[in-house]
């Protein structure tokens, strides 16, 4: 009997040789997910950008068109300049350190100041400082003002507002600080402070494109200015509040001053024009006069070296404004801060 022939049997698969990749491959795959990531943080950046942008609005559009008085501070400005960063520093950033450390860098980060006060009858109670800074940080800002208000042994209240986080002491009295991610900061008080919350999320109108606070110092290239405008039903009803004497203050308009530094940097020029018409006019150069003689006396003024300067202020008469100049050396003007103090 023969033997069974053993089936064939397939032999086993065999997988092909690895080829290593080459260079060229291995420098395109790099690439490659350089690139995919480039892509993916480039998202991410462009998200975070315009929703900082659309906070971060310019200063003036998160200010009320409903204000009568706006100072606004250039602080990227000031710091450039080696003379003026010292007196910012003093009038500033060394007060600031002596009450709440963790609010030195949070100032850092702030490029304008705003103080403005709104029309009628809130002109002397209500108020709002106004920062503005796109690298501002809601959580370090609350983080910051919850410890001041606990080291004083107050209790710290947190709520919102719109876009915003308050933060206040007790029932606010002393007043509340607003803050959101890419700024603006708002401390204030009163409705004007909801109103410039209200602003910057644009539920309301702002100051941008009126012709006093916004055109004017749109040409202005000073490192602060001051605008003030009220309107007639507003300016009667003042009139008969303001003391003796003074009563050509509520025929004023509108009135705007600048401040920038000299050719040297040594010295800050000031220039104020008043709008009048009339025997207006002469009665606000009267009362100017007035304000110079005083302040020439003033014995705090007289002990910094600026009684002198402001003396000398010129003061200019025309058809339709009254323009008062004055010149305030740098290194008397630190003096003065320094007789402050902290």
């Amino acid at each position: 009997m023969s033997e069974a022939t053993p089936a064939p049997t397939n032999p086993p698969p065999t997988n092909p040789p690895t080829i290593p990749p080459t260079k060229a491959e291995k420098r395109k795959k790099a690439l490659f997910a350089i690139a995919a990531l480039a892509l993916i943080f480039g998202v991410i950046g462009v998200v975070v950008w315009r929703e900082l942008v659309r906070r971060s609005s310019p200063i003036l559009e998160v200010i009320p068109r409903r204000a009568a008085f706006v100072l606004v501070l250039d602080l990227t400005q000031l710091r450039r300049v080696p003379a003026t960063r010292e007196a910012l520093d003093a009038l500033t950033t060394a007060k600031i350190e002596a009450r709440a450390k963790c609010a030195t860098p949070l100032f850092a980060g702030i490029e304008r100041l705003a103080l403005t006060t709104p029309q009628g009858d809130e002109l002397t109670s209500d108020f709002a400082l106004v920062g503005a800074g796109a690298w501002l940080r809601r959580d370090d800002v609350i983080a910051c003002a919850e410890g001041v208000v606990r080291e004083r042994g107050g209790e710290a209240r947190t709520s919102t507002h719109g876009s915003f986080a308050l933060v206040q002491e007790g029932d606010g009295s002393k007043g509340v600080l607003a803050v959101r991610d890419g700024g603006p900061i708002v401390i204030g008080r009163g409705a004007w402070l909801l109103e410039v919350l209200d602003t910057a999320d644009r539920t309301l109108p702002s100051i941008a494109g009126d012709p006093i606070h916004d055109l004017m110092r749109e040409k202005s290239t000073d490192f602060a200015t001051l605008s003030y405008a009220q309107p007639e039903p507003i300016r009667a009803l003042l009139a008969a509040k303001l003391p003796e004497g003074a009563g050509a203050l509520a025929r004023i308009p509108w009135a705007f001053a600048g401040a920038r530094l000299d050719e040297g940097a040594n010295a800050i020029v000031v220039e104020l024009s008043t709008a009048c018409s009339g025997a207006t006019c002469e009665d606000v150069r009267r009362l100017a006069t007035g304000a110079r003689a005083m302040l020439a006396d003033d014995a705090v003024l007289q002990g910094a070296g600026l009684a002198d300067a402001l003396s000398q202020a010129t003061i200019d008469k025309r058809e339709d404004r009254v323009v008062l100049g004055w010149t305030i050396p740098l290194a008397k003007l630190k003096a003065l801060l320094g007789a402050i103090g902290p």
